[in-house]
Order: C-alpha cells, then sequence, then structure tokens
C-alpha cells in the first residue's frame, strides 16, 4: 500500500495516511500566490494521465485518512509536462484552508 505523510497537530512527528487506490500521488513544483485569496500551483503530471482542454481532475490533500477531493480545471495545455490549477483562498473551506498552504515539494493527490 502507497502511504504519505503529514505532520500532526504537534508538528513532531508525521502521519501516515494511505494513499487510495486510483489516485496518483503528485508532487508540487511551483506554487504562486496572486492575491490573498487567488494562487496558483503546478504538480507533477502523471506519464499516463491524458486529458483534452477544458476537463477536470479532483484534488486532494494525503491529511486524513479518507481525504477531501474537489474539482479543479487544468489549466496548463495538454502536452505540457506538468499540470497547472488555479484556486481561490477559503479560510475555513475544508480543502482551501490547507491547500493553500502548500509548498514546493509537498504532496498532492489526483
Amino acid at each position: 500500500m502507497n502511504t504519505t505523510s503529514a505532520l500532526n497537530l504537534a508538528g513532531a512527528k508525521p502521519l501516515q495516511f494511505p494513499i487510495p487506490a486510483n489516485v496518483y500521488a503528485e508532487t508540487v513544483v511551483s506554487v504562486k500566490h496572486y492575491t490573498d485569496r487567488l494562487f496558483s500551483f503546478r504538480i507533477t503530471r502523471p506519464q499516463s494521465l491524458r486529458f483534452r482542454s477544458g476537463e477536470f481532475v479532483m484534488i486532494g490533500l494525503p491529511n486524513a485518512e479518507k481525504p477531501i477531493f474537489r474539482a479543479y480545471s487544468v489549466a496548463s495545455p495538454a502536452w505540457d509536462d506538468e499540470l497547472e490549477f488555479f484556486s481561490i483562498k477559503v479560510p475555513d473551506g475544508p480543502l482551501t484552508s490547507e491547500l493553500q498552504k502548500i509548498e514546493v515539494g509537498d504532496t498532492v493527490i489526483m
């Protein structure tokens, strides 16, 4: 079983959460905050992922045993080696409250 880690609330010890079946665990390669309400991020792209312009994927974070996923439109072109997404920042949002804190090297699940 694939697992990924997240820091526990005390920040002392990584917690291990399983990556669900048929889910990609991709690495964040860049994050850009445009305003206090808008940011974008790029992640590695699985070689097997094929999509057409306008399609979306479900994005989540490996920070719980049952992660929360939300639909995100792919902003990058179909031929790009990375996937780019734009997101708003929702302070109390179940996903975006944590997603807006991602950094290069973190894991995003898709």
